[in-house]
């Protein structure tokens, strides 16, 4: 039935979704991608991500355009920001992709988010190799505690209720058959794998991770990571560590320059 007001608005993009297609939206919906409406109309998709990670942004962007989905890329400096509470919020520079808006991912809003809150939907298909490694890639972290010899990969899943949680920890065991625990920080559920079960996901998720984010996937869990400006053997320091101790400082300093300068125009006197 075409109605008044979807004779004012048209049909507007559309964009056919796919199973394929779903799974990569889904996988970055688990992150910290997510959906925005202009109107009841139609939504768009965003994901906002460091500088570093200009790369999987970039893949991201040939990924939705291979679907049928235009988008648009734009960067943000670093900037200090201030909250309502006075809080100082250090911002590092900051890339995003972001898709026009479309009358068909209004279906797959409603499937995210009551109201304005992000829920969890029961359909998403955990098998898919794409969904996982870019859920990975947004809100995964690895590490290896070399004393007790454990390798441990966890999912940031505190976005969702203890619920949602305990059915994703349900689902990895039935169509992975990974096991799972749930640990919490700051009371909230986080999703853990560990050793066996780490590595394979890490097996399972590597063939789709971008090439900033390989230190998150090694093949060698054992083997020590390298300083990404001058090789050097990162020996003793945590596995996520991408820097020496030299060019980790050159970057902090830099970076620090960066926020002062936007710090001081935010207090500059308002002429």
């Amino acid at each position: 039935m075409i109605t008044p007001s979807l004779k004012r608005w048209g049909t507007g993009n559309r964009v056919k979704v796919t199973l394929s297609s779903r799974d990569f939206l889904d996988g970055l919906l688990l992150g910290d991608g997510y959906y925005g409406s202009p109107s009841v109309y139609s939504a768009f998709f965003r994901l906002n991500q460091k500088a570093l990670h200009e790369d999987w942004v970039l893949n991201i962007g040939k990924r939705l355009e291979d679907i049928g989905i235009k988008y648009k890329l734009g960067e943000v400096p670093p900037q200090v920001r201030v909250t309502k509470t006075g809080a100082v919020i250090n911002a590092a520079a900051s890339v995003y992709v972001q898709s026009l808006s479309y009358r068909d991912l209004i279906q797959e809003r409603d499937r995210w988010y009551r109201g304005n809150v992000k829920i969890l939907p029961k359909d998403i298909r955990l098998g898919a190799q794409e969904l996982l490694a870019h859920w990975y890639m947004g809100d995964g972290n690895f590490s290896v505690n070399r004393e007790n010899k454990s390798v441990n990969v966890r999912l940031h899943t505190n976005a969702f209720s203890e619920a949602d949680v305990a059915w994703l920890s349900k689902s990895f065991a039935n169509v992975l058959g990974l096991k799972t625990t749930i640990n919490h920080w700051r009371r909230q559920p986080i999703l853990c794998l560990q050793n066996e079960n780490a590595s394979r996901f890490l097996d399972f998720v590597r063939p789709y991770i971008s090439k900033s984010f390989l230190y998150k996937a090694p093949e060698d869990c054992w083997k020590p990571s390298k300083c990404e400006v001058c090789g050097l053997d990162l020996i003793g320091r945590p596995r996520f560590t991408r820097f020496c101790h030299q060019h980790r400082r050159e970057r902090m300093l830099a970076q620090n320059r960066e926020r002062a300068r936007a710090l001081r125009k935010i207090n500059a006197p308002v002429v």
